[in-house]
């Protein structure tokens, strides 16, 4: 049994950002990302793990995940940051994305494709669409990338 006024909540930004990550990780082969543990892919700017999380507002940890194959890494970053990507880690030169998880858009990275040998750096845009710090770094190689095409549509 549903808590009455339970409707009301689907049209929240909340529900309305479920449909989004949905969207975005459904065009993947997501069950295919393995998380970045041991910061291969990202190997600084990642932030401070907390497990708790119990303060949302105050989480710095940019969370990593990329396909064994190389072609692809995705990281959520909860707050500012920049990121250094061990770009040998992906198959082929990769495009960079910026994803806003407040509305689905994707913002290319000037100097796409970057090569996959050594590092780069990436730093997150400012605040995303609802005002807030958060955002996803995606590097897709050796294809016309997902997120391409998003911003094609």
């Amino acid at each position: 049994m549903f808590a009455s006024g339970w409707k009301s909540f689907l049209e929240s930004p909340g529900a309305l950002e479920i449909r989004y990550i949905n969207n975005f990780f459904g065009r993947f082969g997501w069950w295919n990302l393995v998380p970045d543990e041991s910061h291969q892919v990202v190997t600084a700017g990642y932030g401070t793990y907390n497990g708790g999380n119990e303060d949302l507002a105050a989480a710095t940890y940019c969370t990593a995940a990329s396909m064994t194959n190389g072609r692809l890494a995705v990281t959520y970053c909860p707050n500012i940051s920049t990121l250094t990507v061990n770009m040998a880690k992906l198959s082929a030169s990769a495009w960079a994305y910026w994803c806003d998880p407040s509305n689905g858009t994707c913002e290319s990275i000037a100097g796409s494709p970057f090569p996959n040998s050594g590092t780069q750096a990436f730093t997150t845009p400012g605040s995303n669409h609802d005002g807030d710090p958060d955002w996803l770094l995606v590097l897709e190689a050796g294809r016309l990338p997902y997120a391409h095409r998003l911003l094609a549509k």
